[in-house]
């Protein structure tokens, strides 16, 4: 799409949309797919007590080399529920590009993205640090001074949270505490006016305050730990997400973030074959699942098992974390760019990459949010800045006795980053 779209033409999305479903009989009925997963007759599996299932999640040996999960048998996916998802997302799709046209209907989609993703800071509750004299704020931190540099709030940011989870199917619902782990952890910030976006990449390992639930869901207060962990407290799906994103943003000083994407291994797969796979450069010596031994400085182009491989190897020493995020900072850029140059040519891939992901992934997105974002990139061509949290790793035992890595944040790094993502300089 070429021009900018207009704000007085579908101005209401949610009455245009129902007025174009009334045209065909009405809206579609809604799906409820956490009921029919409870109908399904697999029998459930056997729940781990809180404390034994972090010391399942948390234990060097459980984490070690994730491919070890490749060997599990097979889990129901659902396919009739995902079939007929397919089927009424496609149904729609058609449907609205029929009234609409192509053009229009990318309009209302992203007039709606817009309304919905705005970065809402009025219900933050936003601690800054105190007792910092290089700090003060005003308008209960809308404005600030650092340094001597003011800063205002971005009011025209939008925030998702994208959790990439160390499991295979995020439609099975767990009991807290065995959910698994967020293994990548992506703030995506966006200026809707510039179409700028920062990635802020957060180690698995970094050390984070976040709210820890018992087997039965009681929460039992605040504690310190890896923040990967924070997923593992909820149901593997919305609770997960929730209480990751309170996590991330209570670290970031309350700082609020809008929707959030949590992804399977399998959906990632699936996203980068529906681009045709992404090649780079290899930063490692590594040997391949099928087979392929690749040196470092090798061109290659990721399909399937050695997508997966590629992105979530690791030693299990100090700095193995840190070497993989490496190599998933150059995917995600590498991806970023293969999507963007097909997208210019061709927008329909985001819905196909969205729609892709969807049996894969628990979100509070929709499409909409997704076209405003990826056309606001577009219409600004922009680059992507990648971002990282800076600290010290060290060795601590957890509270079931097992060595584990944590990053302890710079202060002053982490505070500084938070005002690059989330303010602006004031001249």
């Amino acid at each position: 799409m070429n021009n900018q779209p207009n704000d007085a033409q579908w101005s209401n999305p949610d009455e245009e949309l129902d007025s174009i479903l009334a045209e065909f009989g009405g809206p579609v009925p809604e799906l409820d797919l956490d009921r029919a997963v409870q109908q399904d007759d697999t029998a459930p599996e056997e729940v781990l007590p809180v404390d034994e299932a972090d010391a399942a999640d948390l234990t060097p040996e459980a984490d070690e080399e994730d491919e070890d999960e490749d060997d599990e048998p097979p889990k129901k996916r659902h396919p009739v529920l995902r079939g007929i998802l397919a089927v009424l997302l496609s149904v729609v799709l058609l449907l609205s590009l029929a009234v609409l046209g192509a053009d229009q209907w990318l309009q209302y989609q992203f007039n709606r993205g817009r309304s919905q993703l705005l970065t809402d800071f009025s219900t933050a509750q936003i601690a800054l640090p105190e007792n910092d004299e290089r700090i003060v704020t005003e308008d209960a931190g809308k404005t600030l001074t650092y340094n001597g540099v003011r800063y205002r709030q971005n009011e025209n940011l939008t925030t998702v949270l994208l959790l990439g989870v160390d499991r295979k199917d995020l439609n099975e619902v767990e009991t807290q505490g065995s959910a698994g782990q967020a293994d990548v952890i992506l703030l995506i910030a966006e200026d809707t006016e510039t179409g700028e976006i920062k990635i802020l990449h957060i180690n698995r390992d970094t050390e984070a305050e976040m709210m820890v639930y018992s087997g039965s869901g009681k929460p039992i207060g605040y504690q310190k730990h890896q923040i990967c962990v924070a997923y593992s407290y909820g149901n593997r799906r919305e609770l997960s997400c929730e209480n990751t994103l309170a996590t991330v943003s209570k670290l970031l000083y309350g700082m609020p973030i809008s929707k959030y994407i949590a992804i399977d291994m399998e959906g990632v797969i699936e996203a980068n074959e529906t681009i045709g796979g992404v090649t780079l450069t290899s930063l490692e010596d590594l040997s391949m699942p099928d087979g392929t031994d690749v040196k470092a400085g090798d061109v290659i182009t990721l399909h399937d098992q050695n997508c997966d491989h590629y992105l979530r190897h690791r030693t299990h020493d100090l700095e193995g974390n840190n070497v993989r995020m490496v190599r998933q900072k150059q995917y995600i850029q590498e991806f970023a760019g293969t999507t963007i140059r097909q997208a210019r040519s061709d927008f329909s891939i985001i819905s196909k990459l969205y729609q892709t992901i969807m049996p894969y992934i628990v979100t509070d997105t929709d499409l909409s949010d997704v076209i405003f974002l990826a056309e606001t990139f577009l219409l600004h061509r922009n680059s992507i800045q990648m971002l990282g949290l800076e600290g010290t790793m060290d060795w601590v035992l957890n509270i079931h006795g097992y060595k584990v890595a944590i990053m302890y944040p710079d202060e002053d790094n982490l505070f500084e980053t938070m005002l690059d993502v989330y303010y602006q300089p004031i001249d």
